[in-house]
């Protein structure tokens, strides 16, 4: 049976009042109230020495309870996958449906992934604004999607990303005074080496629709490969064994908080193969800009110049990497075309986005690390792969545009367009 956003709702009542009960016991309560998590947050450039009055963290269960169990199957979302990646998963961390999940299932070009996965990253057509959310009613029996959830936050380079609920999957309003059943936060300052871990979410494969439990431990904990981030907790390495989609699901220590985000793409830079989790606690910057509706961005990402310029070099067909000859034009038979833009006054690492468009229509997104000096040409293919013909069929006539955007708050540099007809 299916349930729809109010039946749900309804049905998750007696689980919403287990989870006000929970975080007063735990010594949380949902992100509004602010947990102030015993070690200081790396992401805004506080030192790691605990604060001088912490706050009293309660002992942890020898094991996680069959009631936080149930609260964190009725939390755990399914995310729809991006047009070219896996579905993901995610969590509720506040009664009136803030959810936690991972960047690269969320917005997956935003920046920072590229620098944190290495390589280029690239979306069919353009990220969503929006998602819908699929839940399973008290976390019994497959998902179905209920809900749509607006993306507020997004750290590429922490992978992580926060959105709120904000309307059914048809797009009305919600009941007013909804409130979902959410887990709490909790912080890796709380989990030791050894300590269980369990991750819920939804795998890959057959049966990918209904909430998966895998329990594990806490193997290690990993730095930053990169150093940016200076907390030795960055990652939390696990035993849990968990499958694709259930990247951006939920971590939890034995108290039943959320302490990482699960993770399966391996890190450039990072140990291959492992299973690891984000730790929450760089996710609290996230949250506090999504609850106050203030704009986010990562402090970990290569700062721009503010002298970056573009200079719009043309369209050719195939030919070389950048015109030689000042403005060019197209010439010849080929099944790429490529756009060519001159930047300059960049900064090594920072990012570059670009969107490809026919009609205004996103054919698709990139995202990539400038890897050269002060100046250089960046070069875009537009292939047929773009515009879903096969080899030999031509392009579809059109306006294409490419957009391109660069450093952390994704300044846009230039337009620069082509019309493309028959004859082409």
């Amino acid at each position: 049976m299916t349930l729809g956003a109010d039946a749900w709702l309804g049905r998750t009542a007696v689980l919403l009042a287990f989870t006000v009960v929970l975080a007063t016991v735990v010594g949380v309560a949902s992100y509004a109230g602010g947990r102030e998590f015993q070690q200081s947050r790396v992401a805004e450039g506080a030192s790691s020495t605990p604060s001088a009055d912490p706050q009293p963290v309660p002992s942890t269960p020898a094991v996680l309870s069959d009631e936080s169990r149930v609260l964190a199957r009725s939390a755990a979302v399914r995310l729809p996958a991006p047009a070219n990646g896996p579905a993901g998963s995610g969590s509720i961390i506040s009664a009136d449906g803030l959810i936690l999940t991972s960047a690269h299932i969320a917005a997956p070009t935003a920046p920072g992934l590229a620098l944190l996965y290495g390589g280029v990253q690239t979306l069919a057509g353009a990220p969503p604004d929006e998602l819908v959310v699929s839940v399973s009613p008290g976390g019994v029996g497959p998902a179905t999607p209920t809900f749509t959830a607006e993306v507020l936050a997004v750290d590429g380079y922490l992978d992580l990303a926060v959105l709120r609920i904000v309307a059914d999957a048809q797009g009305r309003p919600l009941p007013n005074g909804a409130r979902f059943p959410f887990v709490p936060l909790g912080s890796v300052a709380d989990v030791d080496v050894n300590d269980d871990l369990t991750v819920f979410g939804f795998p890959s494969g057959a049966g990918g629709e209904v909430v998966a439990v895998a329990p594990g431990s806490v193997r290690a904990f990993l730095p930053d490969p990169r150093g940016r981030a200076p907390d030795p907790r960055f990652l939390l390495e696990t035993t849990a064994d968990f499958s694709t989609q259930s990247s951006g699901g939920m971590a939890l220590d034995n108290a039943g908080r959320l302490v990482g985000v699960a993770s399966t793409r391996p890190a450039a830079g990072g140990p291959a193969g492992a299973r690891v989790v984000r730790a929450a606690d760089l996710a609290l910057p996230l949250v506090r800009a999504a609850t106050n509706s203030t704009a986010y961005v990562s402090p970990y990402l290569t700062r721009g110049t503010g002298s970056e310029q573009a200079e719009d070099l043309g369209w050719t067909l195939a030919g070389p990497p950048c015109p030689q000859d000042g403005r060019a034009f197209l010439d010849g038979s080929s099944a790429k075309v490529v756009a060519h833009v001159f930047l300059r006054g960049m900064a090594r690492g920072e990012d570059v986005v670009r969107v490809l468009r026919r009609d205004g229509e996103p054919l698709r997104t990139v995202s990539s690390v400038w890897d050269a000096d002060e100046q250089g040409c960046l070069a875009t293919e537009l292939s047929e792969v773009d515009v879903g013909l096969g080899a030999g069929d031509g392009f579809q006539a059109g306006n294409y545009s490419l957009e391109v955007f660069v450093g952390p708050e994704q300044q846009q540099l230039t337009t620069t367009e082509v019309t493309l007809t028959p004859e082409d």
